[in-house]
């Protein structure tokens, strides 16, 4: 068992046992509670190598997605929700289903983790971002990082719903981004596939 963060570590890797499911499989924990959940990250293709997971804290992921994703984005509702607004998503008890179907039965599957990435974009010049400017205060660096989601929403939203306040995530770019803008506490950038 390797401790990846204050809440998340690796409880199975199967990565050099011939005949057994490549995969590395996390679980995840939350604060002042005894519930915990799996989710696992699979060699996918020959791509595998450009894959990296990034330990991060829920809050700051968060707000790094909303500031992802504009007003005409298919997203923006469910970026700039919240635990009550989520559990009305159409897909939230799919995914609810998936996480809690391992508490009762320890031989189902683990959640696949989330594909994300990150950027670094142009602070937004609103008349707010000119005045600051004017008068020498730069904005700050970490309110320049966007998230976007390939894969994954729903399975993000029942995660920060339900209080778990670090969870890893895949990321094919962005990894360095991403962890400077949401990385849990003292997390590094895990490769699960090098040099595939």
């Amino acid at each position: 068992m390797t401790q990846l963060s204050q809440y998340v570590r690796i409880v199975s890797d199967t990565r050099n046992e011939p005949g057994r499911l490549n995969q590395v499989v996390f679980e995840l924990s939350k604060p002042n509670s005894s519930n915990k959940v799996l989710m696992r990250v699979i060699e996918p293709d020959a791509h595998a190598d450009s894959i990296k997971v990034v330990i991060v804290n829920a809050e700051k992921f968060h707000a790094a997605w909303r500031r992802g994703v504009t007003k005409n984005n298919v997203h923006f509702e469910v970026a700039n929700g919240n635990a009550q607004s989520w559990k009305m998503d159409r897909k939230y008890k799919l995914a609810e289903a998936g996480f809690l179907e391992q508490s009762i039965n320890p031989d189902n599957q683990p959640v696949k983790l989330a594909l994300v990435g990150c950027i670094l974009a142009e602070p937004k010049k609103t008349f707010t971002h000119r005045i600051k400017c004017m008068i020498g205060i730069k904005p700050k660096k970490e309110e320049n990082y966007q998230v976007g989601f390939s894969d994954g929403i729903t399975r993000t939203i029942w995660l920060i719903a339900n209080g778990y306040e670090e969870f890893p995530v895949k990321c094919q770019n962005g990894e360095d981004l991403l962890l400077a803008a949401a990385g849990a506490t003292n997390s590094k950038i895990f490769q699960p596939y090098p040099n595939m």
